[in-house]
């Protein structure tokens, strides 16, 4: 079951985010926050949750709507990790991550692309996503529901172990292989009462 987290979002960080004034930028709280990878193997397919992340964000709001996020990172740790399969594959997936030298994941923004739909509104935040030790500029697509004073952000990207230097793990012998191609889905709430609006 993915795992459920609250972020509080301070200063400036990862593509689900709000909040800009002429003065000053107001920190964001991220709620209800669920994160999962989600892969394939010879035998079945697997799902690990992901339960521990710490993110931050600066975001500009019109007349309540998202026009701009102006920074962001997000910051995953390895070993938080949890997949449904148990120990032996969280285990697994550790060593493939290189979790002793490598402890975390991190995005940082670079770029975002805001884009209305509607009611709605769709981010692509474009920046460099660093796993076990290797970096690559990836883009991620969220599209986001406004809920009152907060929007709920949606997504999901599509990545390659190898595109990293992983090596996809395997066990019991070799007669068990995890495919190359991983998804990563997210969903989480973020708060715009605080949020300060552009004049």
């Amino acid at each position: 079951m993915v795992q459920r987290n609250n972020i509080t979002l301070t200063g400036i960080l990862f593509f689900l985010v709000l909040g800009y004034s002429a003065v000053a930028q107001e920190a964001q709280t991220i709620k209800d926050v669920e994160m999962s990878v989600n892969g394939t193997s010879t035998i079945h397919d697997w799902t690990s949750a992901v339960t521990d992340i710490k993110g931050s964000a600066a975001l500009q709001v019109s007349e309540g709507k998202l026009t701009d996020i102006s920074a962001l990172s997000l910051k995953v740790k390895v070993e938080g990790i949890e997949s449904s399969k148990g120990r032996i594959m969280d285990n697994k997936t550790y060593n493939a991550l290189e979790s002793d030298d490598h402890p975390y994941i991190t995005f940082s923004l670079a770029s975002a692309k805001i884009m209305p739909k509607g009611n709605n509104v769709q981010v692509t935040a474009t920046g460099p996503l660093t796993i076990a030790g290797k970096t690559n500029t990836v883009q991620i697509v969220a599209m986001g529901t406004y809920q009152g004073d907060a929007i709920h952000f949606s997504g999901s990207k599509d990545l390659k172990m190898t595109d990293f230097g992983i090596s996809p793990p395997t066990a019991m012998l070799g007669t068990l292989k995890t495919g190359d191609d991983i998804t990563i889905d997210f969903s989480l709430v973020l708060d715009t009462a605080g949020s300060s609006s552009s004049r």
